[in-house]
């Protein structure tokens, strides 16, 4: 069967936003309305008034005026995300009311694809590429957890864990991301969570490594989406220590696929190339095969005098 071809697609920003329709009607706050915008101090949150060291500005959807002292500490920014709530000040809609659909639909689709479905769940993490571009640091913190900890995203990885099922290979690089989350301090899980996740990375990597899909486009594909998941925290400026060194697995991995069942093919490398793409490739060479002697090895396999 063809390979993902979602997985090569390079996912571009959101397109421009329709004028808001948030209600007028105020939501509730963290600790009620704030009399007026801004802080009392630098360091004091302007919804509950507390010296904190992680006041953002609220991400509206489409501002006018000045909006500058509309801000919130994180924990008021996580009580107004949980609300779904407009900004306690000029009623804007916030960005985060459409993020809601689309979380509702990335743990929807996470929830539903199954075993095969290898284009559906190869853009699960072109979905997250596009909206990780788009979104605050805090944001891509506060909805990779979650993800990870819905109940029935939960109950399906635990359940593609017990029956070592191809569908995590095919959605490797989600996985890879919120993994990467946790483990480089982003995103707060319980130990259980998070492991979880490690142990959802380890199984995509040995499932692949067992029945990569029978075909080269595989070999891009499961790389391409390791190598998105690098962009993606590289893009947002978060970290990409634990990222770079899943993708170098993923790489190393790839390679020992294609070396075995597809080396001596004159036309593999070119049908790995039609999911892989270069420049993305080119983009994280650096920052997952350093500074090694041979250099890098995918760039030499799959791409030398392209």
């Amino acid at each position: 069967s063809p390979a993902p071809s979602s997985a090569s697609t390079v996912a571009s920003p959101l397109p421009s936003r329709a004028p808001s329709t948030a209600t007028t009607t105020a939501p509730p706050s963290c600790a009620g309305d704030p009399p007026q915008p801004g802080p009392r101090s630098a360091s004091d949150c302007p919804i509950c008034y507390s010296q904190a060291n992680d006041i953002e500005a609220l991400p509206h959807k489409n501002a006018s005026g000045n909006i500058a002292a509309h801000r919130a500490c994180r924990k008021c920014r996580e009580e107004l995300v949980k609300r779904n709530a407009p900004c306690p000040w000029c009623r804007t809609e916030m960005v985060w009311q459409t993020v809601f659909g689309v979380l509702d639909g990335l743990k929807g689709a996470t929830r539903g694809y199954r075993d095969g479905q290898h284009d559906e769940l190869a853009n699960l993490m072109a979905m997250w590429q596009e909206y990780e571009m788009c979104r605050t640091k805090s944001d891509i913190c506060l909805f990779a957890r979650e993800m990870a900890t819905d109940p029935a995203v939960i109950a399906r990885l635990e359940g593609a864990l017990i029956t070592s099922s191809g569908w995590l290979r095919d959605s490797i690089g989600l996985w890879i991301r919120f993994y990467a989350l946790y483990a480089d301090g982003e995103t707060e899980l319980t130990t259980e969570n998070g492991e979880r996740l490690r142990r959802a990375v380890d199984a995509a990597i040995e499932s692949f490594e067992r029945n990569h899909g029978g075909h080269p486009d595989f070999v891009g594909a499961m790389y391409q989406q390791a190598v998105v998941a690098v962009l993606s925290a590289s893009f947002s400026g978060l970290s990409t220590r634990t990222t770079a060194l899943m993708a170098r697995r993923v790489g190393e991995a790839a390679l020992r696929v294609f070396r075995r069942h597809y080396g001596a093919q004159p036309r593999s490398a070119a049908q790995v190339r039609e999911r892989l793409n270069k420049d993305y490739a080119e983009a994280v060479s650096d920052m997952v095969w350093g500074q090694d002697e041979g250099g890098d090895p995918i760039m030499k396999t799959f791409f030398n005098g392209c």
